[in-house]
């Protein structure tokens, strides 16, 4: 029965009867609205409704009248462009001057599509403009009827002066899918500070010891030990220079620590017994010093390390340092 409608729709101007009568200086736009006419029916009757729509349209552009409407709807819809079929069948009934049985017909054509396409009811803000997929804005909120799209994905989009939110859907054939669009505008950016606002301080990342406080502190502890060292070797020495004196006062019968009998005496074992006298002390007063400069080094090495203010500018440098007797090189700091 449906589609016996749909060859009755299509051929509702199978004569031009229908038409308003021309007047004489339209005959020529009337004859080429005719001819376009005349195309579209067969083409339709062929089967080629890709044809025949385009010559109705041509024909509608010359004169729009609703049965031409009609005829174009009829032809969407056997090309299964369900939703231009639908729009084209609401054009039919926008028009004043459609006829109670085109509307009639209008309607039971809409009412069988209308389970073939999806429809979208979409709730937004006002004045937000809604688009399908990559389109152009098809409505603008607030809506108050559902948006017709074919089965299968699509994309909602919103538009408001403020930016764009999308949202996929999946609507299948008569089912109606409701969207309730928020849009989330942008949070306020923070105004700059005043100059006159008090500036709260930032707690400074914690560091690692910086590299003068290393260089230093460790600078002191080397010397130090070094100096340590050197006081151990010389002291050694100090105790087998005095060892071997008092080997040479027991040879010449001499108590110990009395060296009265050399008075005048410039024999060897004299010249040599005051030579390791000399050495001996020389050197058991060179080892106290190093001790006391090791202790003192290693002290302030550790007294550094601890009491080392905290970082702000400062500068390293190392300098070479070249001699007559002596290459190496000087760190400075500078604070």
């Amino acid at each position: 029965m449906f589609a016996s409608k749909v060859r009755a729709g299509l051929f509702l101007l199978a004569s031009l009867g229908a038409l308003a009568p021309l007047s004489a200086r339209a005959a020529e736009p009337d004859k080429t609205v005719e001819l376009r006419f005349k195309e579209g029916v067969a083409h339709a009757r062929a089967g080629d409704y890709e044809a025949a729509l385009q010559s109705f349209q041509q024909a509608y552009a010359i004169k729009p009248v609703p049965r031409l409407l009609y005829n174009m709807a009829v032809c969407e819809e056997k090309l299964e462009r369900w939703v231009d079929a639908i729009h084209r069948y609401h054009a039919v009934l926008d028009d004043p001057s459609t006829s109670d049985q085109d509307r009639a017909d209008a309607r039971a054509h809409i009412a069988a599509l209308e389970g073939k396409v999806g429809h979208i009811e979409v709730h937004a803000a006002d004045g937000a403009g809604i688009a399908i997929d990559d389109g152009p804005v098809v409505a603008t909120a607030p809506i108050t009827q559902p948006l017709l799209v074919a089965p299968g994905h699509h994309v909602v989009v919103i538009r408001l002066p403020a930016g764009v939110q999308s949202t996929p859907i999946d609507p299948r054939p008569g089912e109606t899918v409701r969207l309730e669009l928020a849009f989330q505008a942008a949070p306020p950016q923070l105004a700059p500070t005043p100059l006159h606002t008090p500036e709260v301080p930032t707690p400074r990342p914690t560091q690692g010891p910086g590299v003068a406080r290393i260089a230093v502190s460790g600078s002191l502890a080397v010397l130090g030990l070094v100096a340590g060292a050197a006081a151990i070797v010389v002291g050694a020495n100090s105790a087998t220079e005095s060892d071997r004196a008092n080997r040479l006062r027991q040879q010449l019968g001499a108590t110990n620590g009395n060296n009265s009998f050399c008075a005048g005496n410039s024999g060897a074992a004299c010249n040599e017994l005051a030579a390791d006298n000399n050495s001996a002390s020389s050197d058991k007063t060179t080892a106290i010093v190093l001790g006391i400069g090791s202790a003192a080094l290693l002290g302030a090495g550790v007294a550094t390390w601890f009491l080392w203010p905290k970082p702000r500018s400062e500068a390293v440098s190392i300098a070479p340092m070249v001699g007559r007797d002596r290459v190496g090189a000087s760190l400075v700091f500078i604070f």
